[in-house]
């Protein structure tokens, strides 16, 4: 049977990690550029770390099936 209060928390923490370390990178200026590039730019990456996180997520509870 699972866990489905360990799994949210699980996840809470995978995502504010991936979330810590992205605006780090963010703030460090790794998406500087002119216009609205740097903020095209910062969604999708955004987007794609918190998909690995997911796909991640889901293998190593064993969600897969």
């Amino acid at each position: 049977m699972l866990d489905y209060k360990q799994l949210e928390e699980e996840l809470k923490i995978a995502c504010n990690e991936v979330n810590e370390a992205f605006l780090q990178r963010f703030n460090n200026g790794a998406y500087i550029s002119a216009g609205g590039a740097k903020l095209d730019s910062f969604l999708s990456e955004l987007q794609q770390d918190f998909e690995f996180v997911a796909q991640n997520f889901i293998i190593n509870t064993g969600l897969q099936h």
